[in-house]
């Protein structure tokens, strides 16, 4: 009787580790939702080569100790001397028409949960060849550790129609 228990029970594990392999695991693309607070939302998409050397130079960045490294200098004056952590690093673009003259708010949901009230960056890169414009905007994080960030209207412009990268700066 013990081994006929022992065996179910071991056909149950098997099967239930071959129904969980079977399945898959998420990619840094469908974990992440991003949500607006208009007609228009933001999808990720897979990484440019433009999207691949900023990841490479935060990378590099982060492995010296400074994640502000990877930054042109007036882009890092931007970002608070306290935070030192990237915990995302998405390749996006917006789905849908940017009102002209509209501010666009974006809610941000990643596999980080942040702590409310905790304090974050949020920076936009738009590669342009070997240029890089960044959009830096302070996050605000909610009570389901989602981030808010509301971008200008000249800065939802800027983002319409290309790829970018976004990045979260924290504690």
């Amino acid at each position: 009787m013990k081994k006929i228990l022992s065996l179910v029970l071991a056909l149950v594990l098997v099967l239930g580790v071959a129904g969980a392999m079977a399945a898959g695991s998420k990619s840094q693309g469908d974990m992440t939702v991003v949500t607006t607070k208009a007609a228009v939302t933001v999808v990720t998409v897979d990484d440019t080569e433009e999207t691949t050397a900023l990841k490479k130079a935060f990378a590099d960045a982060i492995k010296a100790g400074d994640p502000k490294a990877a930054l042109p200098e007036d882009v890092a004056a931007k970002v608070s001397d306290d935070l030192k952590s990237v915990n995302e690093f998405v390749t996006a673009k917006l789905d849908g028409e940017v009102a002209e003259g509209a501010s666009l708010t974006l809610n941000l949901v990643f596999p980080t949960k942040y702590e409310a009230g905790e304090k974050v960056a949020v920076l936009f890169g738009i590669p342009n060849g070997d240029e890089t414009k960044w959009i830096v905007a302070d996050g605000t994080v909610e009570s389901d550790g989602s981030i808010t960030v509301t971008l200008s209207a000249d800065d939802a412009a800027a983002l319409a129609g290309k790829t970018f990268a976004i990045v979260v700066l924290s504690k």
